[in-house]
């Protein structure tokens, strides 16, 4: 039940230069950036893991992406398999915006729907047990959400910074993006139960995704 957070204030200058050089999205570019944190991170336990799977929640369902008036609140998740380590950044966006093209288009199926039409009828203790097993058989979960565009005040008072925090989900890592201002807020949320030194990881993911903005 323990959990270990973790910030990371990244440009969302650098993110989206980076993004749009790899001809990929700023999420390509966190995704980019986490993979290859994590595979410093298992370098140094000397853990071979060549490919690292991915969850993730995406805006909208490709099926309804053209639907000019879509009735509810539309999304969609996707997993994918994305290669652990990579010659540069960019060939790292690249391969993350190729793994998320496989499985993310217009034909895919929606798996989700059909899941919540019959997850009325089943045990809830179920389901949360089948999606935690799920959830956890991935490396990392991303989330990545877009922030007001305009300053946001609480109690009168401007707020400065804005993060998200997602459950672990029983993965060893649930990465939460949120951009505000010129600054893209990440919550690296990391159980302890899984991962060995949780603050060395923080470390690995935060050079990264930092190196990964430098270099766009």
């Amino acid at each position: 039940m323990s959990r270990r957070y973790f910030t990371a204030d990244v440009s969302m200058a650098g993110l989206r230069t980076a993004a749009r050089q790899a001809d990929g999205t700023v999420q390509d570019a966190l995704v980019a950036g986490l993979a290859d944190g994590l595979h410093r991170y298992n370098t140094h336990w000397e853990v071979d893991r060549p490919h690292l799977q991915v969850f993730s929640p995406y805006g909208r369902a490709p099926l309804t992406r053209h639907d000019p008036s879509p009735v509810g609140n539309h999304w969609f998740i996707v997993r994918f398999e994305v290669p652990a380590s990579a010659p540069d950044t960019g060939s790292r966006i690249r391969a993350a915006r190729s793994a998320v093209r496989r499985v993310y288009h217009r034909d895919s199926l929606d798996w989700m729907g059909g899941v919540a039409r019959v997850a009325p009828f089943l045990p809830a203790s179920l389901l949360q047990v089948a999606f935690r097993c799920f959830a956890g058989s991935h490396d990392f979960i991303i989330s990545n959400i877009p922030g007001p565009r305009d300053s946001i005040r609480v109690a009168g008072i401007p707020a400065e910074q804005l993060y998200g925090i997602a459950p672990t989900l029983g993965a060893a890592l649930t990465a939460t993006s949120v951009s505000y201002g010129d600054i893209c807020h990440v919550t690296l949320n990391i159980d302890p139960a899984v991962v060995r030194d949780p603050e060395l990881l923080a470390t690995c993911l935060r050079e990264s995704l930092e190196k990964v903005a430098f270099h766009g």
